[in-house]
């Protein structure tokens, strides 16, 4: 019995280490995260090139702390992007367990995060045949001539 015991505790310990990450639940008409095009079970994965695994008041302080330009990690459909925001989201959201987000194993940050880079906005636009057209979307002065 001591034997169960001791596996069940290794069990449960293992259980209290997994990281929770934030899953959207709700994206709010015209909210910031609105027009970044995120969309309902997206999932949060890093601020700034670190996990990110504490609850979204937390991120909502970190993001409104400064003016300064914060990247994003966000995990859609098994692909990673990332997305840049001096301001919170505007979003509601639920914490997951990392064993509930599939393909999650062995996540290198590095990989998905350059310290070295400038981060530019884009967006993608794709007809009916699925051609794509990527569209930066800085100010340009084209648009005024």
């Amino acid at each position: 019995m001591d034997e169960n015991n001791t596996r069940n505790k290794k069990d449960n310990s293992n259980e209290n280490n997994l990281r929770r990450f934030l899953r959207i639940t709700n994206v709010r008409s015209f909210s910031n995260a609105y027009n970044k095009k995120l969309k309902v079970n997206d999932v949060i994965v890093a601020l700034n090139g670190e996990f990110f695994i504490s609850s979204y008041d937390d991120l909502r302080k970190k993001l409104d702390e400064t003016d300064e330009n914060k990247i994003v990690l966000i995990l859609r459909d098994d692909v990673f992007f990332n997305i840049s925001t001096t301001k919170s989201l505007g979003v509601s959201t639920e914490e997951i367990e990392e064993n509930q987000i599939k393909n999650f194993d062995n996540i290198n940050l590095k990989d998905f995060h350059d310290y070295d880079s400038d981060y530019v906005e884009y967006e993608i636009y794709k007809n009916i045949s699925r051609n794509g057209i990527v569209l930066t979307t800085e100010l340009s002065i084209l648009a005024s001539v």
